[in-house]
């Protein structure tokens, strides 16, 4: 079975999908439907000249269309493959190279627009012959047809059915294929470890589909098992934190996946604002390393609208993967426990390996690590990616994927302690930005989830200087006494906490920082961001 074949399968249990926006009112749809609609629109990509094994790009904002879009490319027979859309917040001039990058090496033969974002789109990619045609998804979902249903689909499990990138947040994307095999068994084993129940559950969410979270977690999984889902606008959401609640609370959402830094933002909401969130009985924390604070205030903001410390839960999860390697139980909060060595940090359980995935802890000379040791984290499963699209260099070695993270194994679970490129040496010392950034996030006029933290070489010390930027709360007026002082304490918490030296800490403005098209700020582009300021300034560092 391929992976269209077991969505019209599940159809027939009468699920079905959710748009809420943010004045309340709601666009819904089943899922029966929207396939309906979207065999209609694969007739109008064959006629557009789209073939089987073709790479269709989607780009727009979220909502029932899109989805519809993303179905019909299945229902021909080509590969989806979902960008995010131009917004305000994002550096113009990176989403463009981003775009022409990803429309260069994948060799869309069609990107089908919304007819907002078209204009932008056309500058992006040009009128050269290489550039991909244009197809508004008006057009693509006009109902004025002369047939009612698309020819017949063959699709072996094995071929390559869609295809998902990498986040981005360490560079240009790369795109990971996946077939209908990778998929389903994702689906299998990772509703076995949820337990999930399509009966009973429905799930939640803000995530943009264009990021592995989104589209595996909050639109695969559902659609593949029958489990309805309840959808906000991921812009209106990271404007408007409440509208996620909004829709737990009027629909009984029983499941919901939000990044570490989300945990956060959703107790940015007003004080005196409640909810019943009782109905969700696993808040997963995924795709950033866990970290015990935001699960605590979390906890604390909303146990009076019914969240307990039982329904939080913990996965790594990465595209290359199909999306989750691991898992924790749910009903029982992940454990949290000391770095070897270092018993002032802690890190946060991600759960339990999958059934059939086997996790190894390598050193740097890919020897096995003991238990309780830090190292790279290896992946053999059968969720593994077919390999990078049109890449020649092996991906897998010997069936294993060397994810370039820093764990730990302890009784089975799995502990993430942050990326390898991304630590920090010095003075010989290992330093997790991870750390830093969460004691930066913890300090009164500084915003949570808005601090990049990153080591920078310095010749004259022969080591590195360890940087951090940090965005100041946007109800805080700081003058240069009042930053000097936040400096000083920051220095001393980083110090008291996890024994390392804070060089620099340049607090800026909200919005500052750059982000990578998933959300998550993008340490790479923030440090190059940092260096650019010195030499505008001659060798000064300010923005």
């Amino acid at each position: 079975m391929n992976l269209f074949e077991a969505i019209e399968a599940a159809s027939g249990r009468g699920s079905g999908i959710t748009f809420r926006h943010p004045d309340g009112t709601e666009d819904e749809e089943s899922v029966a439907n929207l396939l309906v609609s979207a065999s209609r629109g694969a007739i109008e990509l064959q006629r557009s000249g789209v073939a089987a094994g073709d790479v269709v790009a989607l780009v727009g904002p979220a909502g029932l269309d899109l989805v519809t879009a993303w179905l019909a490319v299945l229902r021909v027979g080509a590969v989806p493959t979902l960008m995010a859309p131009p917004n305000q917040r994002q550096n113009a001039a990176l989403w463009v190279a981003g775009m022409r990058h990803l429309a260069s090496y994948t060799e869309a033969s069609l990107v089908i627009v919304d007819g907002g974002v078209r204009p932008v789109i056309e500058a992006a990619l040009g009128t050269a012959d290489a550039a991909p045609r244009l197809l508004d998804l008006a057009n693509l979902l006009s109902t004025e047809r002369t047939a009612t249903t698309a020819p017949p689909l063959r699709l072996r499990p094995d071929e390559v059915v869609l295809l998902q990138h990498s986040s981005g947040t360490t560079g240009l994307h790369k795109g990971v294929a996946l077939t209908s095999h990778a998929l389903l068994t994702q689906v299998e084993l990772y509703a076995e470890a949820l337990q999930l129940d399509p009966s009973r559950d429905r799930i939640a969410s803000w995530l943009p589909v264009y990021h592995d979270m989104g589209l595996i977690a909050c639109l695969v999984l559902p659609l593949v098992t029958g489990t309805d889902i309840i959808w906000v606008d991921n812009f209106e959401w990271a404007r408007q934190p409440g509208l996620l609640l909004d829709a737990i609370a009027r629909h009984r959402c029983t499941l919901c996946w939000l990044p570490n830094f989300a945990f956060h933002h959703l107790t940015s909401v007003a004080a005196d604002e409640a909810w019943d969130l009782a109905s969700v009985r696993l808040w997963t924390n995924c795709s950033e390393p866990v970290k015990q604070h935001s699960f605590d205030g979390f906890v604390e903001r909303f146990r009076t609208c019914g969240v307990t410390e039982a329904a939080l839960g913990s996965s790594y999860a990465l595209a290359e993967n199909t999306f989750a390697a691991t898992q924790s139980i749910p009903g029982k909060a992940p454990r949290s426990r000391a770095l070897p060595g270092d018993c002032r940090t802690t890190v946060t359980s991600s759960g339990h390996p999958l059934g059939r995935h086997e996790i190894e802890i390598r050193g740097a000379d890919g020897k096995l690590m003991p238990e309780g040791e830090i190292g790279e984290i290896w992946l053999r499963t059968p969720c593994l990616m077919s390999g990078y699209f049109r890449r020649n260099a092996e991906a897998l070695q010997d069936g294993w994927y060397g994810t370039g993270d820093l764990g730990l194994l302890d009784a089975g679970e799995l502990f993430v302690c942050g990326r390898a490129r991304d630590m920090a040496i010095v003075a010989g010392k290992n330093v997790f930005p991870e750390d830093v950034e969460s004691i930066l996030g913890q300090l009164d006029g500084l915003h949570p989830g808005r601090c990049v933290t990153f080591g920078v070489d310095d010749d004259d010390r022969g080591t590195q200087r360890l940087v951090a930027l940090a965005e100041h709360s946007a109800d805080t007026e700081l003058d240069s006494k009042g930053r000097r002082a936040l400096v000083r304490l920051a220095r001393n918490r980083v110090a008291e906490e996890i024994g390392a030296r804070l060089d620099e800490l340049l607090i800026v403005g909200p919005n500052t920082l750059l982000k990578s098209s998933a959300g998550k700020l993008s340490r790479p582009r923030c440090r190059e961001l940092y260096l650019s300021w010195g030499k505008a300034n001659g060798g000064r560092k300010s923005p």
